[in-house]
């Protein structure tokens, strides 16, 4: 999966568009797609593991590992907030995965960051933990 983005310093609607296809690629379980969206050095805090990930090679292992516990999946955005912070954009809100786990349908709430950056704006950070309760 391959999208085309302006080659000038990383941009709000640029980092739209790989937010919309870093969800594409989560929802079809698509490894090289969503891995292919990150800078090769960028940093995954990830949602459901302790592990800081901050190398291709695991930031795949880690999405493999999550597309065969999680089937059927769904990931919605809210609460979204793009902001352009000098060549950067960070883009912080809400999501919600869905999906079936073990047999049965779960629903995870979280928070959500990615800091896009380079010409690509590709995510260079990445962190994501569980919504607190209450």
């Amino acid at each position: 999966m391959l999208i085309e983005l302006a080659a000038a310093a990383c941009s709000i609607t640029s980092a739209e568009r790989v937010a919309e296809a870093w969800q594409r690629a989560f929802i079809a379980g698509d490894t090289a797609a969503i891995v292919g969206l990150y800078e090769s050095d960028a940093v995954l805090n990830p949602t459901l593991s302790s592990t800081l990930v901050d190398d291709q090679q695991e930031r795949a292992a880690y999405f493999e590992t999550m597309f065969e516990t999680l089937t059927e999946r769904d990931v919605a955005f809210t609460n979204t907030r793009f902001r352009d912070v000098g060549g950067s954009v960070v883009h912080s809100g809400h999501w919600t995965f869905t999906g079936i786990k073990d047999g049965e349908r779960v629903v995870i709430p979280a928070r959500v960051s990615f800091v896009h950056g380079g010409e690509r704006c590709q995510i260079v950070d990445h962190h994501s933990s569980l919504m607190p309760s209450g």
